[in-house]
């Protein structure tokens, strides 16, 4: 199957590199076509050179060519999901999102989920932080702009700023992997309270040396298995008092995303509905409704891997539905 999706996308490039030749020896005339639909003309030479960042505004065969490599891309990540095959497709969505900057096959879906399985937490924030924050007004046709510039944003902070920048336009994606990636620290915080329980139940820690966790190293923090990069990496959050509470901006993404899509905590659970593979060619040439359940469905394929290699986040999400869902009755 890997081999079909691959060849197809060499296909495409040999065609793609004909078309941007000048090559005249297609009989369809939409191949021949080298106009953009604002009226750009594509120049001669190396296409992923000479209209990289806007590659789906050239029409047909640049389409064709992203279409096949994020076909490509998902199975790798989906179906052969070794730690290779997931970094093959991380690094495959991300030049799509160079070739492509207005992201016409939404490569930007997979990203964040594909980098918290590697481990990328701060990159994963500081990608979504992006489309939260710049996105919404950026201007993806001026190449010469700055793209996906912001790097290492603050993780620890409110999640007020999502609130404010209407979350009900926001891709499906973005809000459900910031939920993963507060989900990963809130996790990590409760593990590291139990940690400095136990010391402190064996005497290890003492309030003098509670105020310095990191270089008294009370514990050991090496029994201490942390989900998120972004703890395990940063001795200063291992002091756990200065991990902000993580908790509450958990409860209110949950919120937000069952607002945005009431079906996605119900699909992320739904172990009876079958993945068919061919749901992705079908997605991407028939745009879903926001709200709609092919929407979840979608974001569910994206996300699934994600959440289950987060220990105990598919856990606390189950909870956390049931007491949205005892909210609903009551009202």
């Amino acid at each position: 199957m890997l081999k079909d999706l691959y060849d197809e996308v060499v296909k495409w490039q040999g065609k793609l590199m004909a078309w941007a030749l000048g090559l005249e020896e297609f009989e369809d005339p939409a191949l021949q076509n080298r106009t953009a639909a604002d009226g750009e003309i594509a120049p001669v030479g190396s296409p992923e050179k000479t209209i990289m960042g806007k590659f789906s505004k050239f029409g047909y065969l640049p389409c064709k060519y992203l279409e096949a490599r994020r076909i490509f891309q998902f199975v790798t990540g989906k179906y052969f999901a070794t730690l290779d095959g997931v970094q093959q497709s991380y690094d495959q969505a991300m030049n799509l999102l160079i070739l492509d900057r207005a992201d016409k096959y939404k490569a930007r879906y997979s990203a964040p989920f594909l980098m918290l399985m590697l481990g990328k937490d701060q990159t994963c924030y500081d990608f979504l932080k992006w489309y939260i924050t710049v996105a919404p007004t950026y201007d993806f046709s001026n190449v010469d702009l700055p793209f996906l510039d912001i790097h290492n944003a603050d993780p620890l902070e409110s999640v007020d700023y999502i609130v404010r920048a209407c979350p009900e336009e926001m891709d499906l994606s973005v809000l459900v992997a910031m939920y993963l990636i507060k989900m990963r620290l809130n996790l990590d915080q409760a593990r590291i309270h139990a940690a400095v329980d136990e010391a402190m139940e064996k005497g290890n820690v003492t309030s003098q040396t509670l105020s310095d966790l990191t270089n008294a190293n009370p514990i050991d923090m090496k029994n201490v298995l942390l989900t998120s990069s972004i703890v395990a990496t940063n001795p200063f959050l291992h002091d756990y008092r200065a991990l902000e509470p993580a908790q509450r901006q958990c409860q209110k993404l949950h919120v937000l995303i069952h607002c945005r899509n009431k079906h996605f905590f119900r699909m992320l659970f739904d172990k009876k509905r079958q993945w068919d593979r061919e749901f992705l060619p079908n997605f991407l040439q028939n745009p879903t409704a926001r709200g709609s359940e092919d929407e979840a469905y979608y974001v569910v394929k994206e996300a699934i891997l994600a959440f289950a290699i987060s220990d105990g986040a598919l856990e606390i999400t189950k909870l956390a539905n049931r007491s949205l869902e005892g909210l609903q009755g009551e009202e």
